[in-house]
């Protein structure tokens, strides 16, 4: 077996899919750096990101897979399971393979329901993203929100708050991953921050604009005024809003 390492980048993982079938090699496991072990009998292959390999593994992958079937594979990017790096290369040998682009509708498949259940995961959580995020207004206008997404969603609920927010400034923070979607009211900028910037962020968040508490005293007293004590149903509550994103709502807090 060869161990294929990667930095963990798209751009890096298409190299490495690249490089598999470039060198042959036996029994390829493709893994990011932050994830390698070393392992008895397994040979090592570095992967350095080159923007030329990962170009033409993505056109080939844009010319046997159709539109939707390069939006799952996006979302299986996005799905950070280390399972991931296997199902695309078991797809990339279905592509080299098999002449139609209808790759998709082999459910009997296990690789393809496979794929088709991480989207499915994957959209579910990118809506309830849509959902659950609550924005703060801060001292100098800007509305921020953070959030713990199961997956790297932020891609994905892009233009919808693009769309929502078009005439406000705004930055959704994924505390998980370090990274933020900044909108500034005509383009929308992702940043990354390392955890000395986090802690200096932690701290100005607090910094609120002087009608935002008001706000969030009206909204929790609209929320518990509204909850009739005789009709609650906490099993069916938890269904619709699991615990773990209660962190971040203001009615919760």
């Amino acid at each position: 077996m060869t161990q294929l390492v990667y930095d963990g980048s798209f751009e890096g993982l298409l190299t490495a899919l690249f490089e598999a079938v470039e060198y042959r090699f036996d029994a390829p496991k493709i893994i990011e750096n932050h994830h390698y072990q070393e392992e008895l009998f397994s040979k090592v292959h570095q992967v350095i990101t080159q923007e030329n390999k990962a170009q033409r593994i993505l056109t080939f992958f844009e010319k046997k897979l159709s539109k939707s079937g390069m939006s799952k594979l996006i979302k299986l990017y996005l799905y950070e399971d280390s399972r991931k790096n296997q199902l695309f290369l078991e797809l990339l040998n279905k592509c080299i393979h098999t002449e139609s682009k209808a790759i998709f509708n082999d459910i009997v498949d296990n690789t393809i329901l496979e794929i088709l259940q991480i989207e499915k995961k994957v959209i579910r959580e990118s809506h309830r993203m849509k959902a659950f995020v609550r924005f703060q207004q801060m001292e100098n206008g800007y509305y921020f929100a953070e959030i713990e997404p199961d997956f790297d969603v932020l891609p994905l609920i892009k233009h919808f708050f693009v769309k929502r927010y078009a005439d406000q400034p705004w930055m959704i923070l994924d505390v998980k991953r370090q990274y933020a979607m900044n909108y500034n009211t005509k383009e929308v900028i992702f940043l990354y921050f390392t955890p000395e910037q986090l802690s200096v962020m932690a701290e100005l968040k607090n910094q609120l604009h002087t009608s935002e508490k008001a706000y969030q005293r009206l909204w929790k007293s609209y929320f518990e005024k509204t909850n009739i004590q005789e009709r609650k149903n906490t099993k069916l509550h938890l269904q619709h809003l699991p615990k773990r994103y209660w962190k971040y709502l203001t009615e919760k807090n």
